[in-house]
């Protein structure tokens, strides 16, 4: 059953990244940067001049809506969010982490626990296990059925194991870590290194820390490398695309709650916790906040990044009474304003494996009772020069018309069958926030610079159902994103 559940979480992630129809309507196609900046540009000038932002805009407090046709809901019973003060369209770039940040990172998170480089290598005991699966079928009457031409190649790819089992290290700690990042290489068909990044795998056997930073490759040109069995035969191949998607990871892999991965609600006070979670999280959301705070503080981030919102996360299939902790969810600080939060979906393009990737900026801090126990910290940006600090937006009411049009058009798919899944299975998009903030897009086909630009972000959870297999999933994030300049909708698969 789980296995069947996690081949439906995937294909709910295809479908939310799925191509939708584009209607004639320019709404649906982004603008062109140089046109959108000029708008922008625009002064506000007489009575608009001296209202504050949300006025100007026409914002109401609350938004509601509701759309059904088939299997397809759509409502929205949301609070509208607008900053206090003026949003800017600022220029991004992608960066590394620097050793003086992963130092920091080290001493806040590891301390005096001793940490030893991760394993990567296949060990005895994952040769024993190959070893051991194979045994069996040398008195297989048809090998074909296990993928082999006959008994004789069964016994040469057991010859084989068995002389890589011999050379195969024990199961133990790696070499000594100190936080110091290690450079890596990525070699071709022929052993020709064609790409480096700078990197730490680290790992405490006895406490479960894990510690991981990987920079981003420096490939210019996509790599393709074919992977060999243990006999030589090509068994598959794998492509590194040129991206820039540096990624942290922090977690203590030990604490009970290192399986919580599942958003479950926001919350904002002790009011907000509920009846399923109380047996199991003690803390206080305030409480929380503040080791969150405390992370940020001592690891040399609160003067970029803030807590954003907090949400309540548990397992994704409980076997007994579910575990759940909190997660602050951190975005970046630019001027008075900050960027919107990305959620919890694949939100990359997932269908071109050769396209150049560049994921969005996330920094999430979960917190169980025993305070901080994982942190993940993906695609951090530089913040280069201010393009416009005052910036011309549409009003709101334009902003919802064209959200109104958009939504049934680009879950229209939703409202019959989609695929081999039967018509039993039913989606329901609810909003419970509109966000204006800032976004980041880049110029196309581009992952070296890109803009933060003013967004309305109509976030809401995608819930898929299934009665007859008892199948429920949902997932939170940014159901559509509305370019607050030029009303144009942005792609968040390709990032513009």
């Amino acid at each position: 059953m789980k296995h069947n559940k996690l081949i439906c979480l995937l294909l709910s992630v295809l479908c939310l990244m799925a191509c939708v129809p584009t209607p004639d309507e320019p709404i649906v196609i982004g603008k062109d940067q140089t046109e959108m900046l000029e708008t922008a540009s625009k002064p506000i000038t007489g009575d608009d001049a001296a209202l504050s932002l949300a006025e100007r805009l026409g914002a109401p407090a609350r938004y509601t809506y509701a759309y059904q046709k088939g299997t397809l809901t759509i409502d929205a019973d949301a609070e509208i969010v607008v900053p206090d003060g003026e949003l800017p369209i600022v220029r991004v770039f992608p960066k590394d982490f620097d050793q003086a940040t992963v130092t920091r990172l080290w001493n806040v998170l590891v301390g005096d626990v001793p940490m030893y480089a991760a394993q990567t290598e296949m060990t005895k005991a994952d040769y024993e296990r190959e070893i051991e699966w194979l045994l069996p079928l040398l008195d297989a009457e048809n090998p074909e059925e296990y993928g082999f031409s006959s008994r004789e190649e069964i016994a040469q790819r057991l010859a084989a194991l068995q002389q890589k089992y011999n050379e195969a290290p024990e199961r133990g700690a790696g070499a000594p870590m100190d936080g110091t990042l290690l450079r890596g290489v990525e070699t071709d068909d022929d052993g020709k290194v064609v790409a480096s990044h700078t990197y730490i795998e680290a790992e405490s056997p006895e406490t479960g820390y894990r510690f991981a930073v990987s920079n981003s490759y420096d490939n210019a040109e996509v790599i393709q490398k074919t992977h060999y069995d243990a006999l030589g035969n090509a068994v598959g191949s794998e492509v590194r695309r040129v991206e820039k998607s540096s990624q942290f990871t922090f977690i203590k892999a030990n604490e009970p709650q290192a399986d919580c991965f599942v958003w479950d609600a926001e919350v904002k006070d002790t009011n907000m916790i509920p009846e399923r979670a109380k047996n199991a999280l003690h803390s206080t959301p305030e409480e929380a906040i503040k080791a969150a705070q405390a992370f940020l503080a001592d690891a040399g981030l609160s003067e970029e990044y803030a807590i954003q919102r907090l949400f309540l996360i548990t397992e994704f299939e409980p076997e007994d009474e579910p575990l759940y902790a909190y997660r602050a969810v951190c975005t970046h600080k630019v001027g008075g304003c900050g960027t919107l939060m990305v959620g919890n979906h694949v939100e990359e393009d997932i269908d071109d494996m050769y396209a150049p990737l560049w994921p969005y900026e996330k920094l999430t801090v979960d917190v169980n009772d025993t305070g901080v126990y994982c942190v993940q910290f993906h695609s951090p940006l530089t913040v280069g020069e201010t393009l416009t600090a005052l910036t011309n937006l549409l009003p709101f009411a334009q902003v919802q018309a064209i959200a109104e049009k958009m939504l049934p058009i680009l879950f229209e798919r939703e409202a019959g069958t989609f695929g081999d899944i039967p018509e039993r299975v039913t989606y329901r998009k609810h909003i419970d926030r509109v966000e204006l903030g800032l976004w980041r897009i880049r110029e196309k086909d581009r992952i070296d610079r890109g803009l933060l630009i003013p967004v309305w972000a109509f976030f809401g959870s995608a819930t898929e159902t299934d009665p007859v297999d008892d199948y429920i999933f949902t997932s939170y994030y940014p159901i559509l994103l509305v370019n607050a300049i030029d009303g144009s909708i942005i792609d968040a698969g390709p990032g513009y």
